[in-house]
């Protein structure tokens, strides 16, 4: 078990082949952080934004709708003539109704939709059988959006709901920041890290050994330690003060892109994609939002070993009459099953021993 210094570094040797001196992660993190700036932000298609981060405040280009529209299928009328009306005590408009269906505009002189019951006798002498208030069963003219106003706020992720309601309020090209992540790795965990990059909003490449610390990437993911790199890396954390991971590490290219390195193991992989690559990859995107999780109780407790931080795998079950919690699979090192089971992850405090079974935590998911 480690002891930490003033510095949050490990000084005692903490596992088989770990480094003798160990970095906490959150200082691993703010090492590498200055390198981590934000990429040029890029225009693409809205059709092609999903999944990426938005470079700058996204508007309303024009009022949406640019004109009061039905909600309903029913009658188009002025509220004031319906005043009092009901089935027992039908009113006679000035004004004939009109009939609307949904998506239509409403026709001057009207400020309410009616169901289609809501009239009667039409066309001959139409009879209002229920009173309407203004704007009822209808949307006002910038009702969605007023011209300029911001649909999405800078360094959100955007979703597939956000690109739907852009084309909608007919924006056509947006500006986004997507990181270029490089990865060298064997076929399967190449493969793995790939998909990683792909749903952080990056784009990925692999690339054999001797291309991986080429000036054109933003983020350089190596399986493999940093001995593989020879003189082109700068090690900032080789050592990460995570149980059974402290051989995961990152540093910087002789260009400055921050790189992550880890064993050629899928579960180091992704303890290194986790607690790394992730946070790195949301800085150089610029990315606001929050990371997406549930707060459950914990099915059963987590026992971790303070001084160092502890990465646990959690599935979702259903406990009693229905409750949902949350499972450990592993804790530390990290079997494939639990790899393939896992719904979400969390790392304990180093300064933790753990959680007691029934206390709510926050998981990220996975």
């Amino acid at each position: 078990m480690g002891a930490t210094d003033g510095n949050g570094n490990v000084t005692e040797r903490t596992a088989l082949g770990a480094p003798d001196r160990l970095t906490s992660l959150a200082a691993a993190l703010a090492a590498v952080a200055p390198f981590c700036g934000e990429v040029a932000p890029v225009s693409v298609r809205i059709e092609e934004a999903g999944g990426c981060v938005a470079a700058e405040p996204i508007m309303a280009a024009a009022d949406v709708p640019s004109a009061a529209i039905a909600l309903i299928d029913g009658w188009a009328v002025a509220a004031q003539e319906t005043v009092g009306a009901s089935s027992t005590a039908p009113v006679f408009p000035a004004a004939r109704p009109v009939r609307v269906a949904f998506g239509d505009p409403l026709p001057a002189g009207t400020d309410a939709i009616l169901p289609v019951h809501g009239v009667s006798g039409f066309p001959s002498a139409p009879e209002i059988l229920a009173a309407a208030a203004p704007g009822d069963g209808a949307r006002p003219r910038a009702g969605d959006f007023l011209a300029g106003e911001v649909i999405v706020a800078r360094g959100t992720r955007l979703r597939p709901d956000h690109v739907a309601l852009l084309r909608l309020a007919g924006v056509a090209e947006v500006q986004v920041r997507i990181a270029r992540v490089r990865i060298a790795a064997p076929p399967a965990i190449s493969d793995f890290l790939a998909a990683m990059a792909l749903k952080g909003g990056a784009t990925a490449e692999v690339v054999a050994a001797g291309a991986m610390l080429a000036p054109d990437a933003d983020l350089v993911f190596v399986v493999g330690g940093p001995e593989d790199l020879g003189k082109s890396l700068r090690v900032v954390a080789q050592g990460v003060a995570v149980s059974s991971f402290e051989a995961i590490g990152c540093g910087v290219s002789a260009a400055g892109t921050p790189v992550v390195f880890a064993p050629d193991r899928p579960d180091w992989a992704l303890a290194a994609w986790l607690l790394l690559g992730l946070p790195i990859l949301r800085w150089r995107a610029g990315a606001a939002d929050i990371a997406r999780g549930r707060s459950l109780p914990l099915a059963r407790k987590i026992i971790s070993n303070p001084g160092v931080s502890a990465l646990v795998l959690l599935r979702q079950i259903a406990g009693a009459e229905g409750a949902q919690l949350w499972e450990p699979l592993a804790t530390g090192e990290l079997a494939w099953r639990a790899m393939a089971a896992a719904d979400a992850w969390l790392l304990v405090d180093p300064q933790s021993e753990g959680y007691a079974a029934g206390t709510r935590v926050f998981a990220h998911d996975l």
